[in-house]
């Protein structure tokens, strides 16, 4: 005790003389105060800078951390792991002269508690649009476009909302109506903030204060708004648009108004991630942002089934919620057909999950814990080029059934996977009406029937599952009761029942989680064992295809 006495005396006596105090020990007359307070946000920016931020509950105020890794918070002072959605504290020591903060330790944060992702559904938005314009700056932030313009875009000729290709309808027909922005309460003006930098990319915050208090100046008051979009010249930035994750704020430039990047970005509030998808010029390996099926991606259309399902904008088929080995048993019996209806239409029984644990590697050592580098489950939806996903038309995959593939052990929760660990979700193929795919990573054969419904927009999918070769698994004649080939060759207006390519490889795995509990596999249609008992008759109506619910189940 004596020498741990002597040895803080020293300290201070040294801290004395040279001005500098040992760390985690505050000098008299300065103590902490309160920085800011609220959830740890994140900007992605495509050239992976990402910038953090803590952002109070309402979004009025923004500290920002900065931009790169280094900038997020790791651990808060009692050694709490910090992710990007935790609602914080941070405390700083103000420098004894000028009253500022320089740096942030870890023993400057507390992690208060880790809430679920906000809620994407009923959610009706009241935005604020600021259009920024001010020529005289050093490089001119000249307005890229109009308020009229902006006005149509997000609203329509006539300010409804129900025009075909605005924003508020298509975010709301693509959401189904979870996710609208109110056209009564939604206000657009022009401001003219501060001159910002513009030899290099300006800040996402330096640029939201500025504009912020722009509007301030013109007695509008962001603050009674529940979000803020802001359409800005921002030279030497390589961003068409950027939002908070989680958080109320989205930056767009004037000439990316289109169908895509505003959707996008609105979405990030809730969605922190991209489409994946290999290119024409990746050699397999799949690429961030390439994902055509999805305004996640680079598409003009709705979210794919992975996103749907984490925003629970959608929800699985009848038993298909969880196909694992326990509901799907192995060839030659086939499940019972999932009948899937094109998402433009509804996200009501919309997708299958497959959790294939079957597949050796599925999981680690101890059999319960989902691999984090090989483990991939499925999600199957069918798309067709109509309701909001008409621009997919003249797509290969329009008109099939659209398989994507995630990361399994970021996938047992999918909530977690909204803000902090990245599913990558990533376009695998596709499979067209009366055809057979197999997936040899999965060790899965997956049947597309023919469209049935009054809109020909329903799709019976069966699956079947193999140890060591697809032909454990029943021919796509057997299972759709398809005639049989003649003898002569003639033509055939099926696709051939050999096996489709191997898909593309899975992306890099990220680092490694904290290990996950096995998943319950959800209640499942009982399977085929004789596959032609499981045809579907044509011409029933959507009611009787889809059964009565109308929406998402709990």
């Amino acid at each position: 005790m004596r020498s741990s006495i002597l040895l803080l005396s020293s300290a201070l006596a040294l801290a004395l003389l040279s001005g500098a105090w040992p760390q985690g020990i505050t000098p008299p007359g300065q103590e902490k105060k309160l920085l800011a307070q609220g959830f740890l946000s994140a900007v992605d920016d495509p050239s992976g800078e990402t910038e953090y931020a803590i952002t109070d509950p309402k979004g009025h105020k923004s500290h920002s951390l900065g931009k790169g890794i280094a900038r997020k918070p790791k651990r808060d002072k009692d050694g709490n792991a910090l992710e990007v959605g935790d609602y914080i504290s941070a405390y700083c020591t103000p420098d004894a002269n000028t009253g500022q903060c320089s740096s942030l330790t870890e023993s400057d944060f507390i992690l208060i508690n880790r809430p679920a992702p906000p809620t994407a559904t009923g959610v009706v938005q009241r935005v604020l649009v600021l259009l920024g314009n001010n020529p005289n700056c050093n490089v001119p932030l000249r307005n890229e476009t109009s308020l009229e313009y902006l006005r149509v875009r997000y609203f329509g000729a006539d300010n409804s909302g129900t025009d075909p290709g605005c924003i508020a309808r298509q975010i709301e027909e693509c959401s189904y109506g979870n996710l609208r922005i109110n056209n009564a309460t939604t206000d657009f003006f022009m401001v003219t903030p501060e001159c910002w930098a513009t030899d290099v990319c300006a800040g996402y915050y330096d640029i939201d204060a500025r504009m912020r208090a722009a509007a301030l100046a013109i007695g509008v008051d962001p603050s009674a708004y529940e979000r803020v979009h802001h359409v800005v010249n921002a030279p030497n930035c390589g961003w068409s648009g950027a939002a908070q994750t989680p958080g109320t704020i989205v930056w767009l430039r004037g000439w990316a108004m289109d169908g895509l990047t505003p959707l996008h970005e609105m979405t990030h509030h809730y969605y922190r991630w991209h489409g994946w998808a290999a290119t024409a010029t990746s050699a397999g390996v799949s690429v961030e942002y390439k994902d055509g099926s999805s305004y996640m991606g680079n598409g003009y259309v709705c979210p794919s089934a992975p996103q749907l399902a984490n925003m629970q904008w959608a929800s699985p088929a009848v038993g298909g919620g969880a196909v694992t080995s326990a509901v799907l048993p192995p060839g030659p019996a086939t499940s019972a057909p999932f009948m899937l209806p094109a998402t433009y239409m509804t996200g009501a029984g919309a997708y299958v999950r497959v959790l294939p644990d079957w597949v050796p590697g599925y999981y680690l050592e101890d059999g319960v814990t989902v691999s984090n580098t090989s483990a991939r489950n499925l999600y199957l939806e069918v798309r067709r080029s109509m309701g909001a996903d008409w621009r997919m038309a003249g797509q290969a995959w329009d008109g099939s059934v659209i398989i994507h593939d995630v990361r399994a052990d970021y996938d047992l929760f999918p909530n977690v996977a909204n803000f902090s660990r990245d599913h990558r979700s990533n376009f695998t193929g596709f499979v067209p009406p009366n055809s057979r795919r197999v997936m040899p990573e999965q060790k899965l054969v997956i049947y597309v029937g023919t469209f049935q419904g009054d809109k020909a927009s329903v799709l019976p999918v069966y699956l079947c599952r193999y140890a060591g070769s697809d032909a454990e698994c029943p021919t796509l004649s057997d299972v759709l009761g398809l005639p049989k080939p003649s003898a002569s060759p003639s033509p055939s207006p099926f696709p051939s029942p050999s096996p489709s390519p191997s898909p593309s490889p899975s992306p890099s795995p990220s680092p490694s989680p904290s290990p996950s509990a096995s998943p319950s596999a959800s209640p499942s249609a009982s399977p085929c064992t004789n596959p032609k008992a499981c045809k579907v008759k044509p011409k029933r109506s959507l009611r009787s295809l889809l059964g009565r619910r109308t929406g998402p189940e709990a």
